[in-house]
């Protein structure tokens, strides 16, 4: 007979109500501001800045918000030139503004788009170029287009200001955009915007509006809700999956009508239960069963050391070739691998080198892996003519215990990482071919 660990006696005492009664899963289920029930998209999130930016709008800021918003890219050398205060006084917003790079018989959106918000100074002629990404990232090289596309059409009659607005500073196709990001530019409470003096009453709608606006995108880029879905995975996780994804109650559970079906043919309180906590519930097990593998990895602080230190090492070591930045992949995390690499040794957005650290069962894998990305060229420089699409080299095998992460950490482990890349540069440095291939 199998033992009984801790962790399986725990889950057989445990019941739907410890979940739902459990202090942090209250305090992301409850409800407290306008926000919790509406769902911002991008387009929502450009019409509610655009309200803000707008000189003429009922809020009662002016253009409080705007120079506020300047501020915030008060470093770069155009933007230090202009009096904050006095700008955009005379504007008009508009949203949505469609643009297009060249005329082509070519139908796809590669050469045209729509920028999100477009703000105009009548007085001075100035315009301010707002690229609103709300929870989603860059397409077709989409910055690139509209900056192309605005530089021919207008010349030297306007004097532009780019602004890629985003929860985070990710690389993007144009870097003429100044990357700022939700929690800069919200970081000052409505009242604090007020024209002086202060007026003796203030637009409340105006200041919900804000506030609700403000919680919404920190609830969207929280950095404790990770830590709250681990915690909540950790102790709830396995309890969760075999109560709700089994295959005779999975079954009833494909649509909101099943459900309230199955209720009133067997009233079964668990059916109800997991309709009104279901995205949480899918949130914790998806996190179980792919992020939760690697979390251990990304937090630790010798891994964060090892990204910093990349960062560092290779920025000045190759004359004449810029690298980029050294990070981890978003989207490769989220399913249950780390992978990281330089931004420059890509293909359209995807590294044809990288390391990777992926779980398998109770072990750790380190490996760095070459890909050529079905180009000929790259294929042919990084596998000899051997038709290979592919290749992964296993560095370390370490056990999933904490003495084991340690172990994978070492600096020595990752100095084989090192050394391959070290070697692939110095390749590339010789082939320009595959040089302007990379770094055009």
């Amino acid at each position: 007979m199998r033992k009984k660990t801790k962790q399986n006696i725990v889950e057989e005492g445990m019941s739907i109500d410890d979940f739902i009664n459990n202090d942090k899963v209250k305090e992301l289920y409850q409800s407290d501001s306008i926000s919790d029930f509406i769902s911002l998209k991008e387009q929502q999130s450009s019409e509610i800045l655009s309200y803000f930016l707008d000189v003429r709008e009922s809020h009662g800021l002016g253009n409080n918000f705007i120079s506020h918003l300047l501020k915030c890219i008060q470093e770069t050398p155009f933007i230090k030139k202009l009096p904050n205060n006095e700008l955009f006084k005379d504007s008009s917003v508009w949203t949505e503004y469609s643009v297009e790079k060249r005329k082509t018989k070519d139908k796809s959106s590669k050469n045209k788009g729509r920028i999100d918000i477009v703000c105009l100074d009548l007085t001075n002629k100035i315009c301010l170029v707002l690229e609103n990404k709300y929870g989603s990232k860059e397409h077709n090289k989409q910055c690139n287009t509209y900056y192309s596309a605005l530089k021919k059409m207008c010349g030297e009659k306007i004097q532009f200001i780019y602004v890629y607005l985003d929860f985070e500073k990710p690389k993007i196709s144009n870097q003429e955009y100044f990357l700022l990001t939700y929690e800069k530019l919200f970081n000052i409470d409505f009242e604090e915007l007020l024209p002086e003096p202060k007026p003796s009453e203030i637009n409340r709608w105006a200041k919900d509006l804000y506030d609700a606006f403000k919680k919404d995108f920190t609830n969207n880029y929280n950095k404790n809700y990770e830590e709250t879905i681990e915690y909540l995975s950790r102790k709830y996780g396995n309890y969760l999956e075999k109560k709700y994804f089994n295959k005779d109650f999975n079954n009833s559970l494909k649509t909101k009508k099943g459900i309230l079906n199955n209720y009133l043919k067997e009233p079964n309180r668990d059916f109800i239960i997991y309709y009104d906590y279901q995205w949480l519930i899918d949130e914790v097990i998806n996190f179980k069963n792919k992020q939760a593998k690697v979390y251990t990895i990304k937090e630790k602080q010798a891994f964060k050391d090892f990204i910093n230190d990349m960062n560092g090492k290779f920025k000045n070591r190759f004359k004449g070739i810029e690298l980029g930045d050294f990070n981890f992949s978003d989207g490769d995390y989220e399913s249950g691998v780390l992978t990281f690499s330089y931004n420059k040794l890509s293909i359209n957005d995807k590294w044809f080198f990288y390391g990777e650290i992926a779980k398998n069962k109770d072990k750790y894998i380190f490996r760095y892996h070459y890909d050529c990305l079905k180009n000929k060229d790259l294929e042919k420089f990084l596998f000899n003519n051997k038709n290979k699409r592919s290749q992964s080299v296993q560095i370390d095998i370490s056990d999933a215990s904490p003495d084991g992460i340690n172990e994978l950490l070492k600096n020595e482990n990752f100095s084989t990482f090192e050394t391959e890349l070290t070697k692939l540069i110095n390749r590339v440095r010789k082939n320009e071919k595959i040089k302007k291939l990379i770094f055009k």
